[in-house]
């Protein structure tokens, strides 16, 4: 069970800190590109990516999640052959699948132009990401292989590699082209580091599965063949895994295209001009959320590691060990997102500020924090969903939840009163609705009792004492003179070590997770 626990946990810390480089790598690409093509280069690659990312949903969402937990449990019963014949017939599907969107998007690149995207200066870009969809597609069928079997370095270094390799492509035509061609031009040839970027990812973890397979030939022999109704079983087994979180990840997309249309349209209705209810949408979901989502760094990677881990436990029967990793990653979540509630609650107006200039950011981020926990539970909790095959009830509730936010948005925004809250207040209803119906029903299944003071009190207590240390400290230091990056990480070191202490205080940091840092802190320095 230790080494079980372990492999959450570095699982987790490797995937953490995978994407939080990509997220770095991917603000400094962004300042490079508005520099080098400005707003309206960038306005015309953003309009390429909706419709792509709907059609990237139907080959890179569901399958990878099945892969995962089939690998998994596969691998538990030493069913080698099982675990290689998923990834060969999901291969097949990928590639029936993206060959089938290519071709209706071909067939149809007019009418989405026109129609949908609106603009015919993105035909070309369009046409030139569309091999991706493949690339992406057989990269995450390798990915989930690899996260089932716990080995998460190969699939975190090909993300940072695919971003190093966009970026380096994408900048390096950039710097040739953009004085000499059209932005139409210059769009598409991002979408050229785009597709580079994919190709790279996919011939590496492909490398990279090649390599254990090889190994695996040589230790148990030839693989069996396959029988007709093995292939059925294994299909059916994808397909009931992959259609569920397909279809809600396509829900999901369609009513965040809903939510872009609705919000400014009520702020509208609510007696703002077109340009400052469009602002203001822009500062909501360009400034504010993006910051108020920090925390999923952490949480996506726990959400993929949940995944093979619990369908591990639940194969093999270890209930003692699925109900410690479900605790150990609400535990993670917990002290993850309270934390950040405290750091945005006290210095999010001045960190609005710095980043953006602008007032409003802190104005709406400072509420908008306080259901951070919820949507960070909310989404650690369909992790462990799907882990214990309860992806159907996953799905409904989280469709429930996203209706919830499309209903207030479009009832409460309208109220002058009321305005951009009333997309805050959805906010708020559909993560606690979405948490607490997740919860109820993972916990019940493996019958574990919610606790409310370890998982909750303690760390909202901690992060209380937090956000007060860090308020306290910048007002103090106000009239210093001191520049606001000085001030900030001068008031945000101690409130961080404060909640720390009050943590360790209360008792709320369990034993395993110190260990564990300790464990880190032990294997750097030996290094």
């Amino acid at each position: 069970m230790k080494i079980n626990t372990k492999s959450l946990i570095y699982g987790t810390a490797v995937m953490t800190l995978a994407n939080l480089t990509i997220r770095i790598l991917g603000f400094v690409y962004r300042v490079v590109l508005s520099r080098i093509i400005g707003p309206q280069g960038l306005g015309l690659i953003q309009l390429v990516y909706p419709v792509f990312f709907i059609a990237v949903a139907f080959t890179g969402s569901g399958l990878p999640l099945a892969v995962s937990r089939l690998v998994s449990e596969k691998k538990a019963k030493a069913d080698h052959d099982g675990a290689r014949y998923t990834i060969s017939l999901s291969l097949i599907l990928v590639a029936i699948i993206s060959i089938v969107i290519i071709a209706i998007v071909l067939l149809n690149i007019d009418f989405i132009i026109q129609k949908i995207i609106g603009d015919n200066r993105v035909k070309g870009s369009l046409i030139v990401i569309l091999p991706s969809l493949l690339f992406i597609g057989f990269a995450q069928v390798f990915k989930g292989y690899f996260y089932g079997t716990r080995d998460v370095n190969p699939p975190a270094l090909a993300e940072v590699i695919e971003q190093v390799t966009r970026m380096g492509v994408a900048i390096g035509l950039l710097l040739w082209a953009a004085p000499k061609y059209s932005l139409p031009i210059v769009a598409a040839l991002v979408m050229v580091g785009t597709v580079i970027g994919d190709l790279v990812s996919l011939l590496y973890v492909h490398s990279k599965y090649s390599i254990e397979q090889r190994k695996l030939l040589r230790s148990i022999g030839p693989y069996k063949r396959l029988t007709i109704d093995g292939s059925k079983g294994i299909l059916a087994s994808i397909g009931k895994i992959a259609i569920p979180v397909t279809c809600t990840r396509l829900v999901s997309s369609l009513l965040t295209a809903a939510n872009s249309i609705i919000i400014p349209q009520r702020l509208m209705a609510a007696g703002m001009i077109q340009d400052d209810a469009v602002g203001l949408f822009g500062i909501m979901t360009g400034m504010v959320l993006p910051m108020l989502f920090m925390p999923f760094i952490v949480t996506n990677a726990l959400q993929v590691n949940l995944v093979p881990n619990l369908a591990e436990s639940v194969t093999l029967k270890r209930t003692k060990d699925l109900k410690d990793k479900i605790r150990k990653a609400i535990i993670i979540t917990s002290y993850t997102a309270f934390p950040a509630v405290g750091l945005l609650v006290s210095l999010g107006a001045p960190i609005g500020d710095l980043l953006y200039a602008q007032p409003m950011v802190g104005q709406l981020l400072v509420p908008t924090a306080f259901g951070l926990v919820f949507h960070a539970l909310s989404h650690t909790s369909t992790g462990i969903m799907n882990g214990l095959a309860q992806q159907n009830k996953a799905a409904i509730h989280y469709i429930i939840g996203s209706l919830v936010q499309l209903i207030c948005s479009y009832a409460l925004i309208a109220i002058p009163s009321i305005g951009i809250y009333g997309f805050i207040i959805g906010f708020y209803a559909s993560s606690i609705m979405i948490c607490l119906l997740n919860l109820k029903s993972a916990l019940s299944k493996v019958r574990l009792n919610f606790k409310l003071l370890d998982w909750i009190l303690k760390p909202a207590l901690s992060a209380l004492v937090m956000a007060a240390v860090c308020s306290v400290l910048y007002q103090l230091l106000a009239g210093t003179g001191m520049p606001a990056l000085i001030r900030l990480l001068f008031s945000f070191a101690p409130g961080a070590f404060s909640f720390l202490v009050s943590a360790l205080a209360l008792g709320g940091i369990p034993d395993w997770l110190v260990d564990s840092a300790k464990e880190k802190v032990s294997s750097f320095r030996g290094k």
